[in-house]
């Protein structure tokens, strides 16, 4: 399914978007995904204001993560965002086994 001239799929549980993909405006295209899509989206940023997070959750994103954020804390959060938006609690407070 096209959305907004973007590629995106019905059948996604989660989407991870860089605001590197709404081309010039990330906000614009995040309200945009929001208003077609009832998945949780967490948005990855090279910008490590943490202002800029909050506009990007504000227009629409579950949650942000900037570039220091590593794979695992980043599966952490699928995880965790996953379980509450499924009403899984049990998923949502899992940890990593060490």
């Amino acid at each position: 399914m096209l959305v907004g001239g973007y590629c995106a799929w019905s059948a996604a549980s989660l989407l991870v978007a860089d605001t590197l993909v709404g081309g010039g405006d990330p906000f614009s295209f995040l309200r945009d995904l929001r208003k077609r899509l009832s998945v949780p989206i967490i948005v990855h940023d090279r910008d490590a204001d943490h202002r800029h997070g909050v506009e990007v959750v504000e227009a629409g994103a579950d949650d942000y993560v900037n570039e220091s954020c590593s794979c695992e804390e980043l599966g952490l959060r699928a995880r965790a965002i996953l379980g509450r938006f499924r009403g899984d609690q049990a998923v949502a407070s899992t940890s990593v086994q060490q």
